[in-house]
């Protein structure tokens, strides 16, 4: 599932785009709107919050393990924050469908 960050970032960038995502956070619903683009300021999340709980050997939480060991670190509160890399890598496909220039600042 998409970071929620990523799904702000996207539904700055639409118009008429409908995000729901269920109280449990396990179900996402996304009916896609118009890509509109234009002047799009975006804060990545950067910091880490502290580690609670979690081991510190292996690659849980570095961004660089297999996707179970990421979704352990992430429910033991261990936040792998995004790189730039990240968010653009879905955007640069979208970008020219948009109606106007996307000029981004993230």
């Amino acid at each position: 599932m998409p970071s929620s960050a990523y799904l702000r970032l996207l539904d700055g960038i639409t118009n008429g785009a409908t995000i729901e995502i269920n109280s449990t956070g396990t179900q996402l619903r996304f009916v896609p709107g118009m890509l509109v683009g234009g002047e799009v300021h975006h804060d990545c999340p950067v910091d880490r919050p502290p580690v609670t709980g979690a081991s510190t050997s292996g690659s849980a939480g570095t961004g660089g393990g297999n996707p179970q060991d990421e979704e352990a670190a992430a429910a033991e509160g261990v936040l792998n924050p995004r790189s730039v890399g990240y968010y653009l890598k879905f955007l640069l496909p979208l970008s020219p469908f948009c109606k106007l220039p996307l000029n981004l600042r993230l």
